[in-house]
């Protein structure tokens, strides 16, 4: 059908547009407020990237409507957006590098100093603060007498005889166990503790109920979150067939069977990935979808015998649906949709065709042999577009399967496009 290259062509466009916008293009202002070098604090609006490495410049506004004003981490003091605070510092980081092909033969430090927007995981009578710079390297500090203190940690590889051994510099034990010796069960909450986010977390957890006294500020962990909605709409399909046996599918190939109108219902659980500011979704999905085709096809031989066929398709579908889900915000709770994945499932089929032929007058009828064979699985790919509003959405998909025909001389080409609302609860 051509309306189905057509939307598939648009769906797929608008999906490989939202993979090159991502989450740089877009802007997400939330309030916040910048605390200048002389001390004063400015509320507004700071635009939130859920950053997954810490930011080298921030971008603030006093409103919305207002000019934006880009702030690096030598201009201010801290920021904080939403219920992230950063902190602004001059610190060391340890170079060498946690990966795996910067791992080097030297067990010694190597630091270098610059400025950098820290993230608060712990602010009170003992503090946690967190660096993921540009090269994905981890480090963590503690605050002491105003001054922030990177927490030492390295891995080196060491040779002992043939082998080679990943060893690791576990300084930054014995800094915690000093820095939170007040606390009578420092060993017991330092013991078996990584240079890893959580880990480290669940130290000062552990220290403010062991010295039972409550941090100013916590920050929020975000977590996997569902959403599960109810689908309903339809669904628009077509079949088409091609052979290379002779006549004997011809009622099927020189047949155009049209489209197929049905009702599609389902539901679904989706997962919202962390860190993307809602833009990145998993979507799965189950949806019941059916497909329904008859028609006439007459053939005439040259002594005006004739032929008639007539056909009866019905076919039905237990559709699981895995697609990745990119939402562009073009307005206040108002988004663009653009979605790919792929489709299986359970196929169900019956087709019935009635064979008349008439010969010099005399009329024959049987129930004609020579069917299609259908797989009992489904499988496809899909993309769509759509627009979503609060809990609403409206979609629309095109989806191409696999060939669900198994007679060895008789192809087939199944496609569907769904015109759909969901509501998530």
């Amino acid at each position: 059908m051509k309306n189905f290259s057509l939307i598939s062509k648009t769906g797929l466009f608008l999906f490989v547009y939202f993979l090159m916008q991502m989450t740089f293009a877009q802007k997400n202002f939330v309030e916040g407020y910048v605390v200048k070098k002389e001390g004063d604090t400015t509320y507004g609006f700071i635009d939130q990237r859920d950053w997954v490495v810490n930011p080298e410049e921030i971008k603030f506004k006093k409103s919305l409507q207002g000019a934006v004003k880009t702030y690096q981490p030598h201009d201010i003091q801290a920021f904080k957006a939403d219920k992230d605070i950063y902190v602004s510092a001059m610190v060391e980081i340890e170079n060498s590098g946690l990966a795996a092909d910067k791992v080097s033969w030297d067990p010694k430090f190597k630091t270098e100093t610059d400025w950098y927007f820290l993230q608060a995981l712990y602010q009170g009578d003992k503090e946690l603060y967190y660096l993921r710079n540009n090269i994905n390297d981890r480090h963590f500090y503690i605050k002491e007498n105003g001054e922030y203190i990177l927490l030492l940690y390295k891995q080196y590889m060491k040779e002992d005889g043939n082998k080679k051994m990943l060893m690791t510099n576990n300084k930054f034990v014995a800094q915690l166990s000093y820095y939170l010796r007040d606390c009578i069960n420092t060993n017991a909450i330092v013991d078996g503790i990584s240079y890893e986010l959580k880990s480290l977390k669940r130290v000062f957890k552990n220290y403010y109920r062991c010295v039972d006294k409550t941090p100013k500020y916590t920050s929020v962990e975000q977590k996997l979150k569902t959403n599960f909605r109810i689908i309903g709409g339809m669904t628009i399909s077509s079949l088409k067939f091609s052979s290379d046996a002779g006549t004997e599918y011809n009622y099927l190939t020189e047949k155009d069977y049209g489209s197929s109108d049905r009702m599609a219902i389902g539901f679904g659980l989706n997962f919202v990935v962390p860190k993307t500011n809602k833009r990145w979704v998993v979507v799965n999905e189950v949806l019941f979808t059916s497909l329904n085709l008859n028609g006439e096809y007459i053939a005439r031989d040259a002594e005006n015998n004739k032929e008639w066929y007539e056909s009866d398709m019905k076919l039905s579908f237990v559709k699981l649906l895995h697609m990745a889900r990119y939402n562009h915000s073009i307005g206040e709770r108002l988004d663009l949709i653009g979605e790919a994945g792929i489709t299986h499932g359970v196929l169900k089929s019956r087709q019935e065709v009635r064979w008349k032929k008439e010969f010099y007058g005399i009329s024959y009828n049987y129930d004609y042999e020579s069917k299609p064979n259908y797989s009992t699985m489904d499988l496809g790919v899909i993309i769509g577009t759509g627009i979503a509003y609060k809990k609403f959405s409206l979609e629309i998909r095109a989806e191409l399967s696999k060939d669900p025909v198994t007679n060895d001389n008789l192809k087939s080409s199944l496609q569907k496009y769904y015109f759909l609302m969901a509501i998530t609860l």
